[in-house]
């Protein structure tokens, strides 16, 4: 958990879940375990909570099911220059 500032200067209060984590949740008991504890830990306590590392539908499918807010990973979007971002974000694509 950290707390961080964002482009306009607000204080974010995030917890990301370590790719590591979220990689093995399917197939780990252990880290499934650890990545509902802190998901549910993080919003308790007021965090934004963001699962990192998300490559495949099965652990996509399996933090909406434990109801994690918010994820980015290869599955989501691939990594791209920011020229490419801005023109699609001006474009209003996804």
């Amino acid at each position: 958990m950290y707390v961080s500032n964002d482009l306009s200067g607000r204080v974010r209060r995030r917890v990301k879940e370590a790719a590591s984590l979220v990689k093995a949740i399917n197939t780990n008991s252990i880290n499934r375990i650890i990545t509902e504890s802190v998901i549910r830990i993080g919003k308790a306590s007021g965090f934004n909570v963001v699962a990192e590392g998300i490559e495949t539908e099965g652990e996509l499918s399996l933090l909406k099911r434990i109801r994690c807010p918010h994820g980015q990973g290869y599955l989501l979007a691939k990594p791209e220059n920011s020229d490419s971002f801005m023109s699609r974000l001006q474009n209003g694509a996804s």
